[in-house]
């Protein structure tokens, strides 16, 4: 499988996004506990599911690309993109966009939302919501 980020394997996320920071769920957390932004890119479906506590909802086939508009965030903003985990190229396909369109600080966490689950990490549930 011919990627542009990196190696992978067929139906395995690459291990690297050039311009990205990979970064693992101890990673992940310590970012979040420091106020970085994290970007969820499933779908609603799965977002409504459950989420990274704090996380926002830019779906990559729906408004993902408001990321690309001058003003809409601060390119400096650390940034943490996730999807499900390494079975999806969405989250690496992501970060790919957010570094080529000017942001300085992408993490890509190839883990995603169920590793972070695993951990028992600040989530919200649909059960939450009610």
């Amino acid at each position: 499988m011919a990627v542009l980020w990196g190696q992978a394997v067929a139906g395995e996320s690459p291990e690297h996004v050039k311009g990205a920071t990979t970064v693992n769920t101890a990673q992940a957390m310590r970012l979040h506990e420091l106020g970085a932004m994290f970007i969820d890119i499933r779908t609603r479906r799965e977002w409504n599911w459950g989420h990274v506590e704090g996380a926002h909802h830019l779906g990559l086939k729906s408004t993902f690309a408001l990321l690309y508009h001058d003003g809409f965030m601060d390119r400096k903003t650390p940034v943490v993109i996730y999807g499900s985990g390494t079975h999806r190229i969405r989250a690496a396909f992501a970060s790919y966009l957010a570094v080529l369109w000017g942001y300085e600080k992408v993490f890509y966490f190839r883990e995603g939302y169920f590793s972070w689950l695993a951990f028992d990490l600040p989530v919200v549930m649909r059960s939450d919501k009610q």
